[in-house]
């Protein structure tokens, strides 16, 4: 028995994949396992979180050893993409005027400049607690 609106209807013919459909080209996100299928390319550090970041400590460090850089508080600007994020580097030390300057020790953070830098996952952790305040 034909289904009711199936009447002139054709079987659909098998074609080769579609004009603009190839492997990759809509294709689901690669699922890792044991996290509950949730796909590789979502944050791992969502915006406004703090994490510690990878950053060298003096200028005449910045083309050395990554690894050797030590971990400093920041938070995250915004995810710029399935492995990289704009980051804050919000440490004490690294906080300049509007002017380039080294602040007086009372200006508050709220008050100074802070390196952003662009991060990849292996140059981010979560951190072992939340800064407070004002710190």
């Amino acid at each position: 028995m034909t289904p009711p609106g199936a009447a002139g209807r054709t079987a659909p013919i098998e074609m080769d994949p579609r004009p603009g459909d190839f492997p990759g080209r809509g294709a689901q996100p690669t699922r890792r396992e044991g996290d509950g299928g949730k796909p590789m390319n979502m944050p791992e550090f969502p915006e406004d979180t703090w994490v510690e970041v990878r950053y060298p400590p003096t200028a005449g460090q910045e083309h050395g050893d990554r690894e050797a850089w030590p971990w400093l508080p920041g938070w995250v600007v915004s995810v710029c993409g399935p492995d990289e994020w704009q980051v804050c580097v919000q440490a004490p030390g690294l906080g300049r005027t509007a002017e380039g300057e080294i602040p007086a020790p009372d200006v508050p953070d709220e008050e100074q400049y802070f390196p952003l830098v662009f991060r990849d996952s292996s140059e981010l952790r979560a951190p072992a607690t939340e800064p407070e305040a004002g710190s």
